[in-house]
């Protein structure tokens, strides 16, 4: 899963910088002076305390040395606010294009929709975006995904099972498509507990 991703975000930056045809893009056209200088890409991820976005942000970096490209690249920790100052900043900074993976899929709907209000081409990875114009989404089939993992669970622990959902980022698109799948599965086949529950894990005194 991890290898296919990176494949498709590098696919998404070569589509997004060759314009999708043998004419460049505006931006990457050189100005009325005859001057066309390295272009830029803004990389916005929702943290870099996670292997699977570490691995993501390398795959970024090194596909678009291989064009040429600038990345600057912001970590958000896990903070849409910052997520949205960030891209601010970087839209500001002048990047050809931005490639942004959210923390928050609604509150980073105002940072997209600001760049669209420039021209800035957006690419959202892993998780989308509710508002705004986005060039494409890569991600995983998170609804197929949520599904495997509710069919694997009732398989493993059999029908009747009691099994809680330990979410996700709250607000990302992922955690929402996968959890509404599972808990429609699950509740079908297992006794689904409310996730306010105290959990003990570990042996008991």
């Amino acid at each position: 899963m991890k290898k296919w991703t990176l494949t498709l975000v590098s696919l998404m930056i070569i589509i997004v910088l060759a314009g999708c045809s043998l004419e460049p893009p505006g931006w990457a056209k050189p100005d009325a002076t005859g001057s066309n200088g390295p272009k830029k890409i803004g990389l916005s991820i929702s943290t870099l305390n996670n292997p699977f976005f570490v691995s993501l942000k390398d795959g970024v970096v090194a596909e678009a040395k291989k064009q040429g490209i600038q990345v600057i690249v912001v970590d958000a920790q896990n903070d849409s606010a910052k997520q949205t100052n960030d891209v601010d900043d970087l839209i500001q900074q002048g990047v050809n294009a931005l490639l942004i993976n959210p923390a928050d899929s609604a509150a980073i709907s105002t940072a997209v929709q600001s760049a669209n209000s420039v021209g800035i081409p957006v690419i959202t990875l892993d998780r989308s975006a509710d508002k705004g114009e986005v060039a494409a989404l890569v991600a995983s089939d998170n609804v197929k995904g949520g599904r495997m993992a509710a069919e694997y669970f009732v398989e493993q622990l059999g029908e009747g099972a009691k099994v809680i959902e330990l979410e996700g980022v709250p607000g990302a698109s992922a955690t929402r498509e996968r959890g509404k799948v599972s808990m429609k599965w699950l509740t079908r086949n297992l006794t689904w507990l409310p996730n306010n529950l105290p959990i003990s894990i570990g042996p008991k005194d």
